[in-house]
């Protein structure tokens, strides 16, 4: 994910840490991943009809993903309100 943190400018990329994850959670993880980087992929260039099945295919066979179902969340909030017109990617939050 790339996100401006509130009260800063600057984008932060963040990454999902695998170590330490119970083995049977980082094995789901590691079969998604190429669903939720196409999915991110899409996500960042602001094609989230295309996004957003690639996550809900995620969590159909990963349930438990937090990531993607926040993705999942982002993209239908999205593909309801519309893109911000300076999209780049980056989601701005709103909170520390």
């Amino acid at each position: 994910d790339s996100v401006v943190a509130k009260g800063t400018t600057r984008p932060v990329t963040l990454y999902e840490v695998l170590n330490g994850l119970p083995e049977q959670e980082a094995a789901a993880k590691l079969r998604t991943r190429e669903l939720f980087e196409q999915g991110g992929g899409h996500f960042r260039a602001g094609q989230l009809r295309q996004a957003l099945p690639l996550f809900e295919e995620v969590l159909k066979q990963d349930p438990g993903d937090g990531s993607a179902s926040l993705f999942v969340s982002r993209c239908r909030g999205f593909l309801r309100d519309g893109l911000p017109e300076s999209w780049d990617g980056v989601v701005p939050l709103d909170f520390k």
